[in-house]
C-alpha cells in the first residue's frame, strides 16, 4: 500500500471541521504508558531538530552521498533519523505505525487515551495500602491483588489505550474532561513523510473501531462529507485504514447520494522502547 490516503487525509482537514473538534480542544500530548502509576505530567510538543537529522543522514559524506541514501532509506530508516536525532526527547508516542510498503516514505504515529472509574478507584486503593505498608515493593497481599485484578481486567478492555488518572483527567479542559468520563476515547494519530513531521488529528473511539467524520465548512460547496476508519487488531497491532466520501448529487426528484471508497492502506504498529 502507498502513503496516498493519509496525505490526503491530512489535506483535507485543512478545508473541513472536525464534528468533534469544539467538544474535545486540541490534541494533548500523554504519557507513553499503562503502568500501575501513569505519571501526570502533560509535555509540550518539541518539534525534532532538523539540522541534527541533517547529521545524521550525511554522515561524514558528502551531500551526493547523502542524496541518495535518503533515496535508499525505508521507513523505519527515517523513524530512526529522528530518534537519533532527539526528535521524541519531549513528546514521545506510544506506538509507531509502518505501511507494509516499506519505502512507502512515511510512517504515523499515535497515542490513544480514556478514562475509567473502576481503573482509577483501583489504582487509588492500591496506592494507599503501599502507603500503609511503606514500601511499594513488598509482597503483593490478597487486598492487593484485589485492586491489580480489577487494573487488569480494565486495560484488557482497552488494549494499547492510556487510561488516565484523576490527577491528569482533571489538568484537561472540562470539555474534555465530560467527554472521557462519559466514556469516550481519543486517538491522536501525527503523520511524518520522509521524516518530517506532518499535522495531527484526533480519531474517536465507535465501540469497534476509530474513526474520524470530516464535514465541509459549507454545506452548499459540494465537497461531500468524508469519514475514516482504523482499525487496530489488538492480539497482532496490525492496522487498516480506510475511507469513504459522501455528497449530494443532482437535484430535486433526481437527487441521490453518491458514495466514494478511498483506496486503504495496512502495515503494522509497535511501541516506542521508553528510553529510560
Amino acid at each position: 500500500m502507498n502513503r496516498c490516503l493519509i496525505s490526503k487525509l491530512l489535506a483535507v482537514a485543512f478545508f473541513f471541521t472536525l464534528a468533534t473538534k469544539d467538544s474535545l480542544g486540541r490534541p494533548i500530548s500523554m504519557p507513553n504508558t499503562t503502568t500501575a502509576t501513569p505519571t501526570p505530567q502533560i509535555a509540550p510538543v518539541k518539534l525534532p531538530n532538523m539540522a541534527a537529522v541533517a547529521t545524521v543522514l550525511a554522515g561524514s559524506t558528502t551531500v551526493a552521498a547523502s542524496s541518495q541514501a535518503q533515496l535508499d532509506s525505508s521507513d523505519r530508516d527515517y523513524y530512526q533519523f529522528l530518534v537519533d536525532a532527539g526528535g521524541f526527547a519531549e513528546n514521545q508516542p506510544g506506538y509507531v505505525c509502518f505501511s507494509d510498503d516499506n519505502r512507502s516514505g512515511g510512517f504515523f504515529m499515535f497515542s490513544a487515551y480514556g478514562y475509567d472509574a473502576d481503573y482509577d478507584h483501583a489504582q487509588g486503593e492500591l496506592l494507599a495500602l503501599q502507603s500503609k505498608a511503606g514500601s511499594a515493593l513488598d509482597a503483593v497481599t490478597p487486598a492487593k491483588k484485589k485492586e491489580l485484578d480489577i487494573m487488569s481486567a480494565r486495560q484488557n478492555g482497552a488494549p494499547y489505550v492510556n487510561l488516565l488518572t484523576k490527577g491528569l483527567l482533571e489538568s484537561l479542559s472540562p470539555e474534555m474532561q465530560a467527554r472521557l468520563r462519559s466514556g469516550a476515547r481519543v486517538l491522536d494519530m501525527t503523520d511524518y513523510e520522509k521524516g518530517i513531521r506532518g499535522g495531527t488529528i484526533e480519531f474517536l473511539w465507535d465501540g469497534d473501531s476509530w474513526s474520524l467524520e470530516l464535514v465541509p465548512k459549507n454545506p452548499h460547496a459540494g465537497m461531500g462529507s468524508k469519514t475514516f476508519s482504523l482499525n487496530i487488531e489488538p492480539a497482532t497491532m496490525r492496522y487498516a485504514l480506510s475511507g469513504t466520501v459522501t455528497k449530494a448529487a443532482g437535484r430535486g426528484e433526481s437527487a441521490a447520494t453518491d458514495t466514494r471508497q478511498y483506496g486503504g492502506e495496512s502495515g503494522v504498529c509497535e511501541r516506542v522502547p521508553d528510553p529510560r
